[in-house]
Parts: structure tokens; sequence; C-alpha cells
């Protein structure tokens, strides 16, 4: 991968071009369907504003803040794994740490510009005086009206802290597309990042690490940029390439019972546009091989990385004990634990153990046995004593 220069004018700007949209204007037009239409069209419509937003701040950051070029991104930390193996409630303990850490939220790492995210601290200190709060009422508003149908599932809002996969989103590559196309096998360039055309990829890695440059310039310059990702295992090689100091924790969980509770959270978003879509079809069963494939892709993250860049963090653990799990996280970040941090982590764990879960799932719904899952993840099921 050829080496960054922040300093290149075109350093940090969506590439133009992406393979992925080749990928979904072939598999739209394989599919097909009249009732896609709206879905289809509001993407279309979202992902064609944001991206000329974008634009427009990328041009007036390097009018009005083009410090964010030379803005230093310090062993920052990825969290990883499989979908439903504890990423998220790893992620939510470490953001409570906000002296060490700044994640993004979900509003951020689709406009992240300094422009906007300064523009929008400005109006949200504003609103904080003007009775009703208009704007915190808007907020929710659109969170209800986005993200209806996650609640139990997983809590999803634009003003919470959440993986940046929009990011990527807007360079398609993300599998996340996958919601609005769900062809899997038919993403090929949105599968592995790792493995595509290095030009693009290289491109894309500017447009990545400028990312994060503009939210720490914007928000924590001094702060260590915590992110977590459920895809963002077959871009881990990619990662450290361009950031060689970036530390991984990688969750573990019995995938037989991950497997299903990803496959339930995504079947019910296509069943919102395609309602035909069986639990146990095609299109779960391209889910079902791709999560395979991460799984061995991980394995080999760790046969090369582990120990050095790369953590294990079993989810029987972090349930266990979270927080002794993650004093062990901060002892392996080499990070000193505040006072305040420490205090918070047990209030926040110990609130939480009356959590559960309104999310209902089985194997049998997806066509699958513990017997099949353990097959088909034979070898991360081997490495980590899980068994039928």
């Amino acid at each position: 991968m050829r080496p960054s220069n922040p300093h290149d004018p075109d350093y940090g700007t969506l590439p133009l071009y992406a393979p992925g949209i080749e990928d979904v204007k072939e598999a739209v037009k394989r599919h097909f369907q009249v009732r896609r239409l709206p879905t289809w069209a509001l993407f279309s419509t979202v992902y064609s504003s944001v991206s000329a937003i974008l634009g427009g701040g990328q041009r007036l950051d390097d009018k009005l803040f083009p410090g964010w070029r030379d803005q230093p991104i310090k062993e920052p930390v990825f969290i990883i794994g499989n979908a439903r193996s504890g990423t998220t409630m790893l992620h939510r303990l470490m953001t409570i740490d906000e002296e060490t850490f700044s994640g993004m939220k979900l509003y951020q790492s689709a406009l992240n510009n300094v422009s906007v995210q300064r523009g929008l601290q400005a109006l949200g200190r504003a609103d904080e005086r003007i009775p009703g709060h208009p704007m915190r009422a808007l907020i929710d508003k659109v969170n209800d009206v986005m993200f209806d149908g996650w609640d139990g599932i997983h809590k999803l809002g634009i003003d919470q802290h959440e993986e940046d996969e929009a990011t990527w989103a807007l360079g398609m590559t993300s599998i996340t597309v996958n919601l609005l196309v769900p062809y899997t096998e038919e993403l090929n360039s949105m599968r592995f990042f790792d493995q595509i055309e290095p030009e693009y990829r290289a491109r894309f890695m500017d447009f990545y690490e400028a990312s994060i440059k503009r939210h720490l310039f914007a928000c924590a310059p001094d702060k260590r940029f915590i992110n977590k990702n459920v895809f963002f295992t077959p871009r881990v090689r990619s990662v450290i390439e361009r950031m060689p100091d970036a530390r991984f924790l990688y969750l573990v969980r019995d995938p037989a019972e991950s497997l299903p509770s990803f496959l339930s959270m995504w079947w019910e978003k296509w069943v919102s546009h395609t309602p035909e879509i069986k639990k146990d079809g095609p299109e779960a069963q391209q889910l079902i091989r791709l999560a395979y494939d991460y799984y061995e892709y991980g394995l080999d993250l760790l046969d090369d990385y582990e120990g050095e860049s790369i953590l294990v963090v079993r989810y029987d653990e972090l349930t266990k004990d979270p927080d002794e799990e993650v004093h062990r996280i901060y002892d392996w970040l080499g990070i000193e634990m505040s006072a305040a941090f420490k205090q918070n982590l047990y209030e926040f764990t110990h609130a939480q153990r009356c959590y559960e879960s309104a999310h209902e799932y089985t194997l049998e719904d997806f066509g699958l046995t513990r017997e099949s899952v353990y097959a088909g993840a034979k070898r991360f099921c081997d490495r980590f004593g899980y068994a039928p």
C-alpha cells in the first residue's frame, strides 16, 4: 500500500470510484422487485446527500481548520470479532472512560468533518438554553423513525456511540449494504477489504485515516481513538499497515450462540422490504458462509498478531466479571485507570446485571444445529474449546 501523504490535496477525500458500486448495480438488476424500490430509493437519496455534505465539509475544513491534517492518531484501539460476540458491551464499558478514549457516535461517522461537527456542537450548546430543547426532540424523532424495530436487539441512535461502519459504507466497502441487497456472495468487493485492488484500498485508507484525524481534531485531540466494528476482521491487515501501533481486542463467543442472533437481526431488516425471505432460505445460507469465512480469517490474524497487536477477550469471561476483564485489558494496553473511571465502571456493570435481551431466536429457525455450526466453524471451535 502506498505511503500516506496527509498534505496531498486529495488525501482524505472520498474516492469517486468504488468497485462495490458495480457489485450493487449488478445485484439490483438481477434481483429487481418493484416493492424494493422505496428502500433502494431512500438509501440512494441518503447516500448522495451525505456524500455531498462530506465533499463540501472537506473543502471547508481545509479553509477553516487545516490543522486537522497534522492531527496524530496514537495507539488507536479497535474492538473486533464476529457479530453478537460482545463487542457492543465492551465498547460501551470502555467509552465510559472519557478521560482516555474518544469514540464516534453514529452521526459522527456519517458526517465526519471538523466543520460539521463543530457546527453541531454549537447547535447542541444552543439547544440546552432553548425551552423544550427542539434539537433534542428532533434527534429523538429521527431515532424513532430510523431504528424502529431494533429495540431489544441492538440499541441504536444517531447520537449513540456506535461502530464507524457508516464511514465504510460511504466507500461502498461495507457488507452492511447486504441489509438492502441480501445477496452476500454477489457483493464480492465488500466482503474482504484486505483483498481488494491495492490502488482503491490505498485511496480508501487515506479517507479512513483522515476520518479518524478529523474526529479527534474536532472532539478530542489528546485522546486515543476507540472503535468497535463486527465487520472489521477482514480489514485488520490494511489498518496495521497504515497504523502499526493500532491495538485490537478480539471478542470470542460460542458460534452456536452468536450466529443465530446475528442471522435473526439481519432477517428482521430483510423482511421489511422483502417479506418472502425465509429464515432458512438461500440469503441466510450465504450470510452463514460469510460468518464462517470471518472466523477463519480471524484465526489467521491471531496466528500472525496475537499478543503483540491482538488480545483475545472471551465473551463468557466478560459477562461473568466485566470489571476484572476490563482491568486485564487496560493492563495489556498499558493504561492506568483513573479513580473516577473505576467507580463509573463499577456502577455501570452492576446496573447492567439485571438486563435481559428481548431478542428471541433459535438455531433451528435458520436450518442449523449445534453440530452443523461446529462443523462449519471447526477450527475456531477447536481453538477455543467449543464443542457440541
